[in-house]
């Protein structure tokens, strides 16, 4: 569950959320009174659940703000690409983020790629980049050199 704020966060129903716990009984006792889901998490791997867990909050908040610059230098309204990016996260919810995967670098069209690329500008071209290269990674590919 994303929290950004206190008002936000008492908001927010808990329950059918996941919680890791570890040590206490006593946590996971709090999770059930919440209506919560409790599941383990090694101390070994707390770090990287952290870190998946900031992947699929601070970062997806980060690619919407990316979304919403690009979209302002078009004087688009945003709006659109949020149904967009709603539908491609229900997609990859039923289906998995292979079986959701569109787009050029899915289909191998670099020429497409390399015209985004020419269309951003220079501080927006890494991040499209880094997330060209998770995309290969997750439709089998790997990037031209020239592209990596």
């Amino acid at each position: 569950m994303s929290l950004p704020t206190p008002t936000i966060g008492a908001t927010r129903l808990l329950d059918s959320c996941r919680f890791a716990v570890a040590g206490n009984p006593a946590g996971r006792a709090v999770v059930d009174l919440l209506g919560g889901i409790a599941f383990d998490v090694a101390d070994d791997n707390r770090a990287a659940y952290h870190a998946t867990a900031s992947v699929a909050a601070n970062h997806l908040v980060a690619l919407c703000a990316e979304v919403e610059t690009l979209a302002g230098q078009l004087d688009i309204d945003p709006t659109g690409f949020w149904r967009m990016m709603e539908t491609a996260l229900a997609d990859v919810a039923e289906h998995g983020a292979e079986a959701a995967l569109t787009g050029p670098v899915k289909r191998g069209d670099w020429a497409t790629v390399r015209a985004h690329l020419d269309a951003l500008s220079n501080d927006q071209r890494e991040p499209y980049i880094a997330l060209a290269r998770v995309a290969a990674r997750v439709a089998g590919r790997t990037l031209p050199s020239d592209l990596a």
